[in-house]
């Protein structure tokens, strides 16, 4: 076997194992519970709580939730230049069906140059669950939040984007689980709508996240959480360098390793509209991609599979991989196997040769689409999927040069 056989091989091992393989290993510990008794769960794991719509028969030493289970709530919602969003946004925060005076709306307008402050500020003046903090200069959503944590008076620390609407219930099924000494953070679930009310390939990405949280969340925990909807006691919440990118994903990480539980509640959910183009979507993912390299390195510690076990295997399958090695296998993938062509004579390598030119021929239709302004979804579906794995890869290239800010351009939405 040549080198670019191997080559080959592996780029192929890599790609399937992470999009395909790892969900098929945790589909069928979930379906199969005596593979279940080879997560070991870590000594003082304490009570848990699994969502009673995805657990099945597996829930150790359940107990029923109190129906009333209201604890103090305090979602802080980042909000720069967001005029655009900022009134449905409030409108959606007074709507939530949740004890009126045991939630605070705390939005956060560090460096905001539109009308956003003006508006909190009238809406603050009308109801005094409404609070707004703002101060001229830019520092990033991070600093922003770290910030406004401290005057934050509930034991529960709801984060949101202004962007991001809520179904009515959202509140209460987040908090519901945190009645469990065991559980440190609930995630909801992201949904990507367009104004039509179709899913582009933008939402088809995050309802195949959704199903790996959901089964994730079932048998272990799950690993990372979307900033738009997700729920940490306030005791918990870490001070977290400055410079990060994926504050949210650390934040949960942290929450985890600290031997909680993250759960997935999808009766939870935040609402969002896609970027405006594929485009914009692709600068957001070199910045998540950036973002997930760097907290390769904030999260060392999780390596550690002696002390993590599970964990440290979710992490790399789940995460690592997709933001690393998957980009640069399907690379690797296409040249070793021109490759192969050019110097042998091997019927099967032909046929794959041709199955990834007409793979890459229909994200080239795609892309075509998107520049006239015509999806067709299939061929979108793929473009996007290369689009992203290709924001990966240019992700890998600036890392060493990038320098340590989370100060970004947001997309158009």
């Amino acid at each position: 076997m040549s080198i670019y056989h191997f080559i080959f091989w592996l780029s192929a091992f890599v790609i399937f194992y992470t999009f395909l393989g790892y969900p098929l290993i945790i589909y069928l510990i979930f379906r199969f519970e005596f593979l279940r008794y080879f997560i070991k769960i870590p000594e003082g794991w304490g009570k848990i709580f699994l969502n009673p719509e995805i657990a099945g028969p597996m829930i150790f030493d359940q107990r029923l939730p109190q129906k009333e289970f209201t604890p103090f709530v305090s979602m802080i919602i980042a909000a720069y230049n967001e005029e655009k969003f900022i009134k449905r946004k409030i409108e959606n925060c007074l709507e939530l069906n949740y004890p009126k005076n045991k939630i605070e709306f705390l939005f956060v307008t560090d460096g905001s140059t539109d009308k956003t402050p003006e508006i909190i500020k009238i809406e603050a003046s009308k109801n005094s669950s409404i609070k707004l903090f703002h101060k001229p200069e830019r520092e990033g959503k991070l600093k922003a939040i770290q910030r406004v944590v401290d005057y934050a008076k509930g034991e529960i620390l709801v984060f949101s984007d202004a962007n991001a609407i809520y179904n009515r219930d959202a509140i209460y099924y987040l908090v519901m689980p945190f009645q469990l000494e065991k559980i440190g953070c609930v995630a909801g679930e992201k949904k990507v709508v367009s104004k039509e009310g179709k899913i582009e390939a933008e939402g088809l990405y995050w309802k195949y996240e959704s199903f790996l949280k959901k089964i994730d969340s079932e048998i272990y925990s799950i690993v990372g959480a979307a900033g738009e909807i997700f729920a940490i006691r306030k005791e918990l919440f870490d001070k977290i360098p400055e410079y990060t990118i994926n504050e949210d994903f650390i934040l949960t990480m942290n929450v985890v390793a600290k031997g909680y539980r993250v759960l997935y509640e999808p009766r939870a959910f935040a609402v969002e509209e896609p970027t405006k183009s594929i485009f914009e979507e692709f600068k957001r993912r070199i910045r998540i991609s950036t973002g997930g390299i760097q907290a390769i390195f904030i999260l060392k510690k999780l390596f550690d599979f002696k002390t993590y076990k599970f964990l440290s295997f979710q992490f790399i399958s789940h995460r690592i991989l997709r933001w690393t090695l998957a980009p640069i296998s399907i690379i690797l993938l296409f040249v070793s196997n021109l490759i192969i062509v050019i110097t042998s004579n091997n019927s099967f390598y032909e046929f794959t040769f041709y199955l990834q030119l007409i793979f890459y021929s229909f994200s080239l239709i795609g892309l075509i689409g998107e520049l006239i302004g015509v999806r067709i979804k299939i061929f979108y579906l793929i473009f996007s999927f290369l689009l992203m794995n290709f924001a990966s890869v240019i992700a890998l290239i600036i890392y060493p040069f990038k320098s340590r800010s989370n100060i970004w351009q947001k997309p158009e939405r």
